[in-house]
């Protein structure tokens, strides 16, 4: 990259995922509608970074994140798992499952407590061999719509596993997840706001909207 380095973990403090520089700061009032109106969407895309990497909530339950020995729950920020620099993807875990496609997350599941939208795709019961440890989380039956890395491994623990893919142009890319249940960015961050009970205010879920669209 012409600005940046490929493979490198970022942080919070000094090598910041996505950097920001001063265009994106507040800007004074011209009085001019069309002016104030980028003026404020800029402030705007300024609050939603700072959402990204210093709005803190509870991460639980999350398989190979919550397993490692960092604790269930954690209380960590967007960017402890879309750390790398100048793209956002996980450069530390490898294959995460936040539960997408595995109730009773599977946001496109009738049985959904958040949703009265009709399944798109259908849910394949897991059965995990007695033989083996169950999963750590959703015990020895799974449903999901994404059996994600356990097709390659055949292990419980990976039902639902997936990369964490990087989130240059992610506005271009909708819909989100493998089962497509999030159609826009707005339906992402809700998603995350119920998974992980964040309790984001609209202010917030506007400004990390308006900041996703950017990158």
């Amino acid at each position: 990259m012409a600005d940046g380095e490929t493979g490198v973990l970022g942080n919070n403090t000094t090598r910041y995922v996505f950097p920001m520089g001063d265009a994106w700061m507040s800007l004074e009032r011209t009085g001019d509608p069309e002016t104030d109106a980028r003026s404020e969407f800029r402030e705007s895309v300024q609050r939603g970074h700072d959402v990204f990497f210093f709005r803190t909530f509870w991460i639980s339950d999350s398989m190979h994140i919550n397993n490692i020995g960092l604790g269930n729950p954690i209380k960590r920020t967007c960017s402890t798992c879309h750390g790398m620099h100048m793209t956002g993807m996980d450069t530390a875990n490898g294959f995460v499952d936040v539960g997408t496609t595995n109730l009773p997350w599977a946001t496109e599941n009738e049985q959904d407590p958040w949703t009265d939208k009709k399944p798109e795709l259908p849910l394949f019961k897991l059965s995990c061999d007695n033989a083996h440890a169950p999963h750590p989380f959703f015990g020895r039956v799974i449903w999901s719509q994404d059996p994600g890395r356990a097709l390659i491994t055949g292990r419980c623990n990976d039902i639902g596993a997936i990369v964490m893919q990087q989130f240059r142009g992610i506005a271009a890319r909708a819909p989100y997840y493998t089962n497509g249940s999030a159609q826009n960015l707005r339906e992402l961050i809700d998603f995350y706001d119920r998974r992980f009970n964040i309790r984001y205010s609209e202010q917030e879920k506007i400004d990390l909207e308006n900041f996703l669209s950017t990158l």
